[in-house]
C-alpha cells in the first residue's frame, strides 16, 4: 500500500483472495505479508498450489474478512476490495517444439527460444524413439544430449540414415529421471511422428554449365547442399584449351560454397567469339572440388563454355560481287551486323574501268549475313571491271556490327563481276598451218566446249586455186577461245585462203558458255603460217666466251636443246679450233649461243661453221621443221671489250655503298664529333657500307648533310652485320604535294642489299633539327602515306646534341618495299617531313584516293 507500511501482523485468510486461471479458479494454499518491499510499497504473496503455466490469463480480487484479520496498513486502515484485476503473468512458457534435421548417424531436435533448456544430462534415448517410414523400421537411439544455448538436443542414432529416407521421430516424457525442460522446470510435450528433414548428403555435385568474360571462366555445379568452401591450389585440375587463340593457362581457383560455382582465372583474356572448352582432372592431393559433406565432383572432358566476353572488333570488309544493278559487299564478323537502315549512298562510292560514273543510290544491310547490298543507278555490264570505296559518314548510320564497332574505311577494293553474259563471241582471227587452221573469237568469258560436229558450218577456200578445201573436223579450246579445223589437205605456203561461217540448223555451234551463239560471217582471210622455208644464217658475233649466231626466219626456231657442239666449229688466227663446250637455242629471238672452250681476245678473227649432224641428236631448224642449210667459214663480228685499266690505288668508294669517299668524309654529326662520323659511331662512315652520308640541298637552296644507317641499333651499325647501302640520292618532292605535308629535304631514295632475303630491316636517319621534320613518312603499296618513325609502326625520334635521329622499320618485300618483292634488296623512296595533323584519316587533296597516318 502507497504512503505506508503494510501491517505484517494482519494477514488475510486465503479465503479473503480469489485467483482465477483462464476463468478457472485456482486454490491458494497460504497468503504472506510484507511491511515494506520497494519504493515504499508493501508486498502480499499468495502461494497456489500448482504452477501457472506461461501464457495463461490470470486475475484477482479481493474481500474484506467481516471476521478476522484483513489486509491494513500499520496505521489500521484497511484495503478496499477489489474484484477480476488483471495479474502480469511472467511464467515461461514449456520448450516447444521447432524442427528435426537428420545427417547420417545425427538427429538435431530444436525447440523455441523462449528460454534455455535445462542442460541436465539425459539419460538413454532420455524418452525418444525414431522411426524409418514407410516400413515403420525403428532407429535405435544410442543417447541424447542437450544444448541449452542453442536451444537443442542432438540424438546419435544406433545407424547412418540414408540419403533420402524418411524419418519420423517420437518423445514421450520419462517417467523418472530428467526430461526436456527449460531451466523454470517447464516440461516439454510429448511428440509424435514428427517429420525430420534429412539433410544426408551421399550425391555429389554435378557440372552444370560454364560461362567465360574476358579472364574469368565461371562453373556452375548443381548441388542439394553447399559445396566445401576450403581454398584450392593452383589450376585445381581445371584446364582450359581453346580452338583457335594462343594457349590459356589457369592461374588460380575460387570457390563460392552458397553460389555453388568455381571461377578460374585465366592467363590471357579471351576473344569475343573464341570457342574455349575446360577440363577437370581431379587432384591426387590437396582440396578438390566437393560438396560440404565431402562428396567429389567427377571429371570433366571438353565441356563447352559459353563465351559472355563482350565484342570490341569491328566488322572487316572481305570481299565484293555485282550482277547488274545489285552490289554486295562481305564483311568478317564474329557476330551480326547492326541492321539499322542506311541513308542514301551511306558512304559508298563505285567507279568503272570504262570510266562511265556509276551513282549508288541506296544501301540496306542484311545484319545475319552480315552483307551491305548497294543498289546501282545502272547495271554494270558482264566483264566490266568496277572498284568499291567506303568512308564512314559524319552524321547518322554507318556500317558497324551489332555492339556498335564501326567498320574501317576502304579504297578501291575490286569487285568480283557477276553480271550475266549476254554478248556473243565475235570472230577476230584466223590464221592457217598446213592442214590446221585456227579461228579466234573475241569473247569475255569462255567458249561452249561442247564437241562440234562435221564441219560445224564451216568453209575453207583456196584462192590460190579457186577451189574448196574441205574441213573434216572441228574442235574448241573453250579457255583460249579457239576453234581449230582440220582441213582435207595441206595448204601451201604463201596460198590465199578466206573462211567463213553459217550456224548449223542442228547440233552444237559455235557459242560461248553462256549459249551465246556466235554471228555468221564470209570470205573472211585467213594469216597463211605455213612454212616450208629453211632458217638462214644472218650474222655472228662473239663477246669472250659466248659466241651468238643469227638466223633469218619467218618464225621461231626449234627451242630443243641441242646436243655437244651441234655440229659446229670455230676456228682462231691461222685456223687454230677453238672448242664448242655447249649450244643453246633462243626460239623467239632466232639466235643459236655457242659455248666456247676459251674467251676470245679482243680483236682476234674467228670463223665458224656448220655442218648438220649425221648422228642421233637434234638440229639447227625453224619449228616447222625446216632443217638450215650448212655454211663455212662465215666470219665473226668480235665484240670482246679491251680489258680494263688497272684499279687506282686509292679507292674513290671504299666501302661500295655508292657513296663517293669524298662525299662522306663531309659528314656533319652530333656536335664534338669528327667530320666524316654523321652517326656518331667512332668509325668514319666512308669505312662502313652499312652507313651512307651525302649533302641534300634543303628548301632556300641551303646545303645539308644527312646521314643513313642500316641495321641499326639506336644509330649505331648491329654487330655482324652485312648489309650494304647500294645507292642513297636526292629526289624531287611529288609535283602535287598534299595538302599539309612539308618536305623541307625533298625525297630520300635509298636501295640497301641484305644478308636476309625476306628479313625486316631497322634504319636510322640523321637529319639537321633546324629543317623541323617531325617524322619519316613513305607511301606503301595501297598508296597509303604512313609515318614510321611513330610508335604505331615501331618507330620513333631521338635528339642527338642538335642532330635529330628518325628510327623506323621496313620489310623486305612488304607494303614499303618499293618492289614488292622478297628478294633481298629493299628499295624506299621516303620523305624526313613535318606534318602538323598526327590524326589518322586526313585526306589529301591529290587525284588518286589515299590517305595519311
Amino acid at each position: 500500500m502507497p504512503g505506508g507500511d503494510l501491517n505484517s501482523h494482519s494477514t488475510p485468510s486465503s479465503t479473503a483472495f480469489a485467483v482465477f486461471v483462464n476463468d478457472e479458479p485456482k486454490a491458494i494454499s497460504s497468503v504472506d505479508v510484507i511491511e515494506r518491499w520497494f519504493n515504499g510499497y508493501g508486498l502480499v504473496t499468495l502461494y497456489l498450489d500448482r504452477p501457472v503455466a506461461g501464457g495463461d490469463t490470470v486475475t484477482i480480487s479481493y474481500t474484506k474478512p467481516k471476521t478476522g484479520a484483513v489486509l491494513q496498513d500499520t496505521a489500521g486502515n484497511a484495503a478496499a476490495n477489489f474484484s477480476n484485476q488483471s495479474v502480469d503473468n511472467a511464467t515461461r512458457p514449456a520448450p516447444v517444439f521447432i524442427s528435426a534435421t537428420v545427417n547420417g548417424t545425427e538427429l538435431v531436435l530444436t525447440y523455441s527460444k523462449q528460454s534455455n533448456l535445462d542442460e541436465a544430462a539425459l539419460d538413454g534415448s532420455a524418452g525418444f524413439s525414431v522411426v524409418s517410414s514407410p516400413a515403420g523400421t525403428a532407429i535405435a537411439v544410442n543417447s541424447a544430449r542437450v544444448n541449452a544455448a542453442t536451444k537443442t538436443i542432438t540424438l546419435t542414432l544406433g545407424r547412418t540414415v540414408a540419403d533420402g529416407e524418411t524419418v519420423t521421430v517420437n518423445y514421450t516424457k520419462p517417467g523418472s529421471g530428467h526430461v526436456v525442460q527449460d531451466k523454470a522446470g517447464n516440461d516439454a510435450a510429448n511428440l509424435s511422428g514428427e517429420r525430420v528433414t534429412n539433410l544426408t548428403d551421399s550425391t555429389a555435385p554435378v557440372f552444370s554449365s560454364a560461362t567465360v568474360d574476358r579472364a574469368s571462366l565461371v562453373l556452375t555445379y548443381t548441388e542439394r547442399n553447399s559445396l566445401d568452401g576450403a581454398p584450392l591450389a593452383g589450376s585445381a585440375g581445371f584446364a582450359v584449351s581453346s580452338d583457335t587463340g594462343p594457349p590459356i593457362t589457369v592461374t588460380s581457383a575460387s570457390v563460392d560454397a552458397k553460389a555453388k560455382t568455381v571461377t578460374l582465372t585465366l592467363s590471357r583474356a579471351v576473344a569475343n567469339g573464341e570457342a574455349v572448352t575446360v577440363n577437370y582432372t581431379k587432384p591426387g592431393s590437396g582440396n578438390v572440388v566437393q560438396d560440404k559433406d565431402g562428396n567429389a565432383a567427377a571429371n570433366l572432358n571438353g565441356e563447352r563454355v559459353t563465351n559472355l566476353t563482350p565484342d570490341t572488333t569491328a566488322p572487316v570488309f572481305s570481299s565484293a560481287t555485282v550482277d547488274g544493278t545489285q552490289l554486295v559487299l562481305t564483311y568478317t564478323e564474329r557476330n551480326d551486323l547492326n541492321g539499322a537502315p542506311l541513308a542514301g549512298s551511306a558512304g559508298f562510292t563505285v567507279r568503272s574501268d570504262t570510266g562511265t560514273p556509276i551513282t549508288v543510290s541506296s544501301a540496306r544491310v542484311d545484319a545475319a549475313a552480315k552483307t551491305v547490298t548497294l543498289t546501282l543507278d545502272h547495271a554494270v555490264a558482264n566483264g566490266e571491271t568496277v572498284t568499291v570505296s567506303y568512308t564512314k559518314p559524319g552524321s547518322g548510320n554507318v556500317v558497324q556490327d551489332k555492339k556498335g564497332n564501326d567498320a574501317a574505311d576502304f579504297g578501291k577494293q575490286s569487285v568480283t563481276n557477276l553480271t550475266p553474259d549476254s554478248t556473243a563471241p565475235v570472230f577476230s582471227s584466223a590464221t592457217v598451218d598446213h592442214a590446221s587452221l585456227v579461228l579466234t573469237y573475241t569473247e569475255r568469258n569462255e567458249l561452249n566446249g561442247a564437241a562440234l560436229d562435221g564441219s560445224a558450218g564451216f568453209a575453207v577456200v583456196s584462192h590460190t586455186t579457186g577451189k574448196s578445201i574441205p574441213v573434216t573436223s572441228a574442235s574448241v579450246d573453250a579457255k583460249s577461245k579457239t576453234v581449230t579445223l582440220t582441213l582435207g589437205h595441206a595448204v601451201a605456203d604463201g596460198e590465199a585462203v578466206s573462211v567463213s561461217y553459217t550456224k548449223p540448223g542442228s547440233g552444237h555451234v559455235v557459242q560461248d558458255k553462256a549459249g551465246n551463239d556466235a554471228a555468221d560471217f564470209r570470205d573472211q582471210s585467213v594469216n597463211n603460217l605455213t612454212d616450208s622455208t629453211a632458217p638462214v644464217f644472218s650474222s655472228a658475233m662473239v663477246n669472250g666466251t659466248h659466241l651468238v649466231l643469227s638466223y633469218t626466219e619467218r618464225n621461231d626456231l626449234d627451242g630443243t636443246p641441242l646436243d655437244g657442239s651441234a655440229g659446229f666449229a670455230v676456228s682462231g688466227a691461222a685456223g687454230t679450233a677453238i672448242p664448242v663446250s655447249s649450244v643453246s637455242v633462243d626460239a623467239a629471238a632466232k639466235t643459236v649461243t655457242l659455248t666456247l672452250g676459251r674467251a676470245v681476245a679482243n680483236g682476234e678473227v674467228l670463223t665458224v661453221s656448220y655442218t648438220k649432224p649425221t648422228t642421233p641428236g637434234h638440229v639447227v631448224q625453224d619449228k616447222a621443221g625446216n632443217d638450215a642449210a650448212n655454211f663455212h667459214d662465215q666470219s665473226v663480228n668480235n665484240l670482246t671489250p679491251p680489258p680494263p685499266p688497272a684499279p687506282s690505288h686509292v679507292a674513290s668508294d671504299a666501302d661500295n655503298d655508292g657513296v663517293p669517299n669524298a662525299q662522306e668524309n663531309q659528314a656533319t654529326g652530333p656536335a664534338g664529333v669528327a667530320t666524316g662520323d654523321g652517326n656518331a659511331d667512332g668509325i668514319a662512315d666512308s669505312a662502313q657500307a652499312a652507313v651512307g652520308s651525302i649533302n641534300v640541298t634543303a628548301v632556300g637552296g641551303s646545303s645539308t648533310s644527312i646521314t643513313l644507317v642500316a641495321d641499326s641499333q639506336d644509330g649505331n651499325v648491329s654487330p655482324g652485320n652485312n648489309d650494304r647501302i647500294t645507292s642513297l640520292e636526292q629526289k624531287d618532292a611529288p609535283a602535287e604535294s598534299p595538302q599539309g605535308l612539308e618536305m623541307p629535304i625533298a625525297q630520300l631514295r635509298f636501295e640497301i642489299e641484305l644478308d636476309t632475303s625476306g628479313s625486316s630491316e631497322k634504319f636510322s636517319l640523321y637529319v639537321d633539327r633546324e629543317t623541323g621534320v617531325n617524322g619519316y613518312w613513305i607511301k606503301n603499296n595501297t598508296d597509303t602515306w604512313t609515318n614510321l618513325a611513330s610508335e604505331p609502326y615501331g618507330g620513333k625520334m631521338a635528339t642527338e646534341d642538335g642532330r635529330l635521329r628518325l628510327d623506323f622499320s621496313i620489310t623486305d618485300g612488304g607494303q614499303f618495299d618499293m618492289d614488292g618483292k622478297a628478294d633481298g634488296v629493299i628499295t624506299a623512296p621516303g620523305a624526313a617531313a613535318y606534318m602538323p595533323l598526327s590524326i589518322v584519316g586526313l585526306a589529301s587533296d591529290m587525284a588518286h584516293t589515299e590517305f595519311w597516318l
